[in-house]
């Protein structure tokens, strides 16, 4: 398999997999509310290192979730793979170090419907 095949596996895997983690954000967030759906959705917004995970509220406001490295790269000292997982440091930048990845099976070891865990032990 030469590299432009790898690449393209790993993006395909990857979007499936970004489907699979808002689709548990939906899920959690329901949960939470007792089975009713508040309107509420979790949209992705690409960017050149990271995909911004956007929490839409009903009432139209809008928070950052969570950012997931697109691609390796280094990020604040730390190297990253694609699908890790950070906390906002802001609406427009990631906290160092990852807190989780989204190839992961049990997402509920570093995020919840209302944001990504503070800090993972490893």
């Amino acid at each position: 398999m030469d590299v432009l095949e790898e690449m393209a596996l790993i993006h395909e895997s990857y979007e499936e997999f970004l489907k699979r983690y808002l689709d548990y954000l939906e899920k959690d967030l329901i949960v939470s509310s007792n089975g009713r759906d508040r309107g509420d959705e979790f949209i992705v917004k690409e960017g050149r290192k990271f995909d911004k995970v956007l929490h839409v509220w009903s009432n139209g406001s809008v928070s950052v979730h969570s950012f997931i490295a697109r691609k390796y790269c280094n990020h604040k000292s730390e190297d990253l793979v694609p699908g890790d997982v950070m906390k906002p440091a802001g609406m427009n930048a990631a906290a160092a170090h990852s807190r989780g990845n989204i190839f992961a099976k049990d997402y509920t070891t570093f995020a919840k419907w209302f944001g990504v865990k503070y800090l993972i032990w490893r």
